[in-house]
């Protein structure tokens, strides 16, 4: 006798021309909240880096890898071993007075890639990539002095 019909009510609601302009209206502005948020998260991740799944992420834990190379012609520093994974950050400082060459070698497998990067004299290269090993060398101006921290 004083029964309600919720069911057979809210059907009829939803039938509004009404509700259904302020449902597309809120359908459509989550819509531009969600883009926003989107936005914000690919500039940030531009900004910041995506995170790589193949490599672990520094641990500001562990104490950096720092290696001095005073008056040398060519020499290897692996830092994956030291580290227990790549490099993903750290810089390397010429401290010397010959400009020095430096090799990055990230190692993919049995394939090596490197680049290479000419270090002028007093000046210091922050590096934000990862990589395994580098080899410093001379520049052909003689003995060279490098510092590299890399975490």
């Amino acid at each position: 006798m004083f029964g309600f019909d919720l069911k057979g009510e809210m059907t009829k609601l939803l039938a509004s021309p009404e509700v259904r302009r302020v449902l597309a209206w809120l359908q459509g502005k989550l819509d531009r909240i969600t883009d926003a948020l989107t936005a914000i998260q690919r500039m940030l991740a531009y900004e910041h880096g995506l995170p790589v799944r193949d490599v672990p992420p520094h641990d500001p834990r562990r104490l950096p890898f720092v290696h001095r190379a005073e008056n040398v012609a060519d020499v290897r520093v692996n830092v994956a071993p030291a580290l227990g994974k790549p490099a993903t950050r750290g810089e390397v400082m010429n401290y010397g007075t010959a400009k020095a060459l430096i090799v990055f070698i990230k190692r993919n497998g049995p394939i090596e890639e490197t680049v290479e990067y000419l270090l002028p004299p007093g000046t210091t290269l922050s590096t934000s990539w990862f990589y395994d090993a580098l080899e410093i060398k001379d520049a052909g101006e003689g003995p060279v002095s490098v510092q590299v921290l890399a975490q």
